[in-house]
């Protein structure tokens, strides 16, 4: 054999190792994004589990503590929580103002009406009239 048809297997053979070092080498690049994608996946569902559960405390919290200042309310500390983080407001400022407003509902017009924060419970407005245009306060 030649020296030159030598050389050109040779860099023929090289060649190959080339092409199969780089399909290799996509396989496991391939395979690292899948196991990034397959972590970051698990980092979301711990972190998303974490909220969860600090949710859930919070929840006990606020039920406990409108529970506490008026055990007769139709509160639910789980809708209040939603609608905090929903409308990004301060839970403080919400359970501070209902329980200034009405005693958590249960307090002047708003135990008719189930207004906690007495929403158009002024002067010419009865009960009956708030109810009727469903400006009270439900919950789920």
């Amino acid at each position: 054999m030649s020296i030159i048809k030598k050389i050109l297997i040779g860099i023929g053979s090289i060649g190959m190792l080339m092409i199969c070092y780089g399909a290799i080498d996509t396989q496991l690049t391939k395979l690292k994004e899948q196991e990034r994608i397959e972590i970051e996946a698990k980092l979301k569902e711990a972190e998303f589990k974490k909220q969860q559960k600090a949710k859930d405390s919070l929840i006990v919290e606020v039920n406990n503590y409108i529970n506490k200042i008026a055990p007769k309310n139709n509160l639910s500390g789980e809708a209040i929580i939603n609608a905090c983080i929903e409308n990004d407001i301060n839970i403080i400022f919400v359970l501070a103002q209902a329980q200034l407003e009405s005693g958590f509902g249960t307090k002047g017009i708003a135990s008719k009406t189930n207004s906690v924060w007495n929403v158009m419970s002024y002067d010419g407005w009865s009960a009956e009239k708030i109810k009727k245009f469903g400006r009270g306060y439900s919950h789920p």
